[in-house]
């Protein structure tokens, strides 16, 4: 049994190699963690800004829906006849009405609001009888939130617009 040796164990050579090739593989793991925690991160903040401008969207839709008719109207809000009032204030969309504002969406960057009369004409919001000539109400929003942006848009006829007509011949 002349000069063979019985290997026991790792030289410090393997052990240190091992160390490197797990350092660079542990390396690369956290990147690739560090990158999936951010996207999830960035999701979560682009699904809270979607939910809120769509949630003030259709409030402000209902709004308009229900109300029998528009006290007064312009280009970046309006008024129902009940006293509530939707607008921007600043870079915030809100709801006031006697009890007080309700923020409707924060980082609001477009709230416009394009009227129509029975005829599919534009009606100018400055002119002085243009709430009750009122018949259909395009709405237009955009969230801008960090480096994320939303636009949702949607249509709205007030309620008094629909007139109901009864047939003589009945």
């Amino acid at each position: 049994m002349g000069g063979r040796r019985a290997h026991r164990g790792f030289t410090l050579i393997e052990l240190i190699a091992s160390m490197v090739i797990m350092a660079a593989l542990a390396g690369a793991s956290a990147s690739v963690l560090m990158r999936a925690g951010d996207a999830f991160g960035d999701a979560t903040d682009r699904r809270a800004m979607v939910s809120s401008a769509s949630m003030a969207m259709d409030r402000v839709l209902h709004q308009i829906r229900v109300t029998p008719s528009l006290a007064a109207v312009s280009a970046t809000g309006f008024e129902c006849s009940s006293g509530l009032v939707v607008g921007l204030a600043g870079s915030t969309l809100e709801l006031r009405d006697g009890l007080g504002e309700s923020p409707l969406c924060e980082g609001v960057s477009v709230f416009g609001l394009a009227y129509y009369d029975a005829d599919g004409v534009a009606v100018n919001a400055a002119d002085a009888d243009a709430a009750g000539r009122v018949y259909r109400a395009e709405v237009r929003l955009v969230v801008e939130r960090g480096n994320e942006r939303f636009e949702t848009r949607g249509v709205a006829t007030p309620r008094a617009s629909f007139t109901w007509r009864q047939s003589d011949d009945s």
